[in-house]
């Protein structure tokens, strides 16, 4: 099952999206959501904070190397 493996993590297996006031589902990290950051506070390689990734979704869909990049 998908939730017993690991790691199960934000941003590198659990990604979220958002829902606006016009209805359109949107990628968590992009301008207009809850975890959107100009300097990505919620989706940074070296933040330890339980909510680091949460801003994640919209790189992991635009940057075509985000996955190469993950921390080990």
């Amino acid at each position: 099952m998908g939730t017993i493996k690991n790691p199960n993590r934000l941003g590198q297996d659990l990604f979220m999206f958002q829902i606006n006031e016009k209805g359109m589902l949107l990628p968590m990290g992009v301008k207009g959501t809850d975890y959107y950051s100009e300097i990505d506070e919620y989706c940074s390689n070296s933040s330890s904070d339980s909510i680091n990734g949460a801003g994640c979704t919209y790189n992991a869909l635009t940057d075509k190397d985000y996955f190469k990049n993950l921390p080990k």
